[in-house]
């Protein structure tokens, strides 16, 4: 009795011309959109040094301005960290693109560019700005 009726299983849609000819086109929509989504991550992918560099003033002028407003970067001292971020910025877009650099030589790679930069960066700071930009530097390494 359940096998008659409105329970049976209908072998005439499961091979409808219909049915398939709609299924095959969801498939191609389906496809079209992965293709055009993978295009989209690729191209999300890719580096800008003018990205990097931005990020890394903002960062810096928040860590030196965070509870002292005062100490906010005047033209010539931006100008001088744009110029030396742009030149970190390369290095490290660099480093990450090098198919040649290995997983476990990245980390060590990335810190000696950081370490590289950091006295330049202390250079361009005043003393009151220093002592700020290593207060944090200081936290951060406790935490």
């Amino acid at each position: 009795m359940y096998f008659f009726g409105k329970n049976t299983l209908n072998l005439g849609t499961l091979f409808d011309p219909k049915q398939i000819k709609i299924e095959h086109k969801m498939k191609k929509i389906v496809l079209f959109i992965a293709f055009i989504m993978s295009g989209m991550i690729a191209q999300a992918q890719t580096y800008k040094v003018e990205d990097f560099q931005a990020k890394e003033l903002n960062l810096l002028e928040k860590i030196v301005t965070y509870e002292h407003k005062h100490l906010a970067f005047n033209k010539n001292q931006k100008a001088k960290l744009e110029r030396l971020f742009y030149k970190k910025s390369k290095e490290i877009i660099d480093l990450r693109m090098d198919e040649s650099v290995q997983k476990h030589e990245f980390g060590p790679a990335y810190q000696k560019i950081q370490d590289k930069y950091k006295p330049l960066v202390e250079e361009i700071l005043t003393p009151a700005q220093k002592i700020e930009y290593r207060r944090h530097e200081n936290k951060r390494i406790k935490t």
